[in-house]
């Protein structure tokens, strides 16, 4: 009681200043054993969504490059047909401007074959003079051998007219040339394959062409009553010069099979199918004469 008296007293007067934690246990052994909890780590949220934008971004620009991609190889046979159909300008941009003519594939003229020499016929042979035969042993008398006679020379063809063209800066010009064919037999058939050999050297250097895609191959020709069907292999729908190579290459099939009198008429097959149009607009759906809207320029 005293003790508590003296504190209260000191307390009282002011001289006494009291630190709870140096006289509460509360402060002692409670507090000390409590530390300060650390503050949670935050962090910044610009980056998380800098990242989740980057990745976003990389997936898209990886599925357009795989759309475009398939869409190029899915469309490849009309993207090369589209290119292949619009070159117009080959045909008359560059004469007119003095560049070089578009190459043309002309294969060699087939070698001519020069008919067998002819046989010279065997100079009988006269046996020398005899002796005067003697009457014991009379000697047969010797026969001459026959002349062999010469091979006749098989017979040459018809000369048959095929049209080729000049290119210049006027358009094309038609040129009618002359072919004679060693055999008369399948005169259509041997007048076709020339014109698919194209001009000879000489021909050539007069400055003719032709304009049928290089390639073209004549599969079976027929005839059935004025009408030439006349069957080509794929190549022949494709042409550099687009639709005016068509018309022209047209044109030069059908003027030349219609110099024969007995045709008035082409009809155009492809890989033995007929087939309605070349290009987009060039109707062969049925045959072609020379007064043909689809040849006229």
């Amino acid at each position: 009681m005293q003790r508590s008296g003296f504190l209260f007293a000191l307390i009282g007067s002011g001289k006494l200043w009291l630190d709870p934690p140096a006289y509460s246990l509360y402060h002692k052994n409670v507090a000390k054993q409590r530390k300060p909890r650390a503050k949670p780590v935050v962090k910044p949220a610009g980056k998380r969504s800098t990242a989740r934008k980057s990745s976003l971004w990389t997936l898209f620009w990886i599925g357009l490059f795989i759309l475009v991609a398939g869409l190029f190889f899915i469309n490849l046979d009309l993207i090369r047909k589209t290119i292949q159909g619009t070159s117009l300008e080959n045909l008359f941009g560059k004469s007119s401007s003095g560049d070089s003519e578009p190459p043309v594939v002309n294969e060699p003229p087939p070698p001519a074959v020069e008919p067998p020499p002819a046989v010279r016929p065997v100079a009988p042979v006269n046996p020398p003079e005899a002796a005067p035969p003697v009457p014991e042993s009379p000697e047969p008398a010797v026969s001459e051998p026959a002349a062999v006679p010469a091979p006749a020379p098989a017979p040459a063809g018809p000369e048959r007219p095929l049209y080729f063209a000049r290119v210049d800066g006027n358009g094309i010009t038609w040129i009618k040339v002359a072919r004679q064919f060693d055999t008369p037999n399948a005169p259509l058939r041997n007048t076709l394959r020339a014109l698919l050999e194209g001009p000879t050297a000489e021909e050539r250097r007069r400055g003719l062409r032709s304009l049928i895609p290089p390639g073209t191959r004549l599969l079976s020709v027929e005839i059935q009553g004025n009408t030439a069907f006349i069957d080509f292999s794929d190549d022949f729908q494709y042409n550099e010069n687009g639709s005016e190579g068509l018309k022209a290459q047209l044109r030069q099939i059908v003027w030349t099979v219609t110099e024969f009198s007995n045709i008035k008429d082409v009809q155009f097959l492809i890989e033995s199918r007929q087939i309605d149009y070349l290009s987009a607009s060039i109707w062969i759906g049925g045959p072609l004469n020379r007064n043909s809207p689809a040849i006229q320029d």
